[in-house]
């Protein structure tokens, strides 16, 4: 199964990537922020913009909305 993780570069979203890819998930980030985690496949991307999340999400499975405007 793949999952994306939006907000994946914060620290909830990258607490929930990892524990993800821990139980064996295919994990894909995306957030505005860069984001190094191994076993996470990274999309840079705005969620403001529709194309960015159009890219994001396809071929996902589950997607785990973190990403917001703090």
């Amino acid at each position: 199964m793949r999952v994306l993780v939006t907000g994946a570069a914060g620290f909830l979203g990258r607490h929930v990537a990892r524990q993800f890819v821990a139980g064996g998930w295919n994990v894909y980030g995306f957030d505005v922020a860069a984001l190094s985690v191994a076993g996470v496949e990274f999309h840079q991307g705005d969620l403001t913009e529709w194309n960015s999340i159009d890219q994001a999400v396809k071929g996902c499975d589950v997607v785990v909305h973190i990403g917001a405007i703090g």
